[in-house]
């Protein structure tokens, strides 16, 4: 039942989840303050694995949302962004070397190719003061999809 939920949410997560509140929206408090609730859900319905799935959504939204900053004019968001998405992919990187599964390993590579894809983007569009924010990000999503081929070469080798 779990690698039917990951393949799923594999299929599903070919695309950038939507950020339907930023940080610049005064609401956004809220979308925030539900998150520990939706990872514990996750959790109690999906097992660990459930967990870190909802670790790489929410690190997707953040990506979306230091996207949408730059776009905005406002990289003054994008530093928290960029600390909140590092905090996702690492709990996603520690379940996943937990529970040693391939396709959570699967997951996580696809989803930080994805990343970097954006990040390259918006780092050519964005002021000099993000640059290094948007930068830290991408070094988060390579080491990210380095340790996940690392894992998948010795499940496989």
């Amino acid at each position: 039942m779990i690698k039917i939920l990951i393949c799923l949410t594999l299929l599903m997560s070919l695309n950038l989840p939507s950020a339907t509140l930023t940080p610049d929206n005064p609401f956004y408090f809220l979308d925030r303050t539900f998150e520990p609730f939706e990872l514990w859900i996750s959790e109690v319905f999906g097992g660990q694995a459930g967990r870190a799935e909802k670790d790489l959504e929410i690190a997707g939204e953040r990506i979306a949302e230091i996207k949408l900053m730059i776009e905005k004019g406002k990289p003054e968001y994008v530093p928290e962004l960029t600390e909140n998405y590092q905090h996702h992919m690492d709990e996603a990187l520690k379940i996943a070397e937990k529970i040693n599964s391939t396709d959570l390993y699967e997951l996580v590579s696809n989803m930080t190719l994805m990343h970097q894809q954006v990040l390259d983007e918006v780092y050519e569009k964005c002021p000099e003061e993000a640059k290094t924010a948007i930068m830290h990000a991408k070094d988060v999503s390579v080491r990210g999809h380095e340790e996940a081929q690392e894992a998948l070469g010795r499940r496989n080798g």
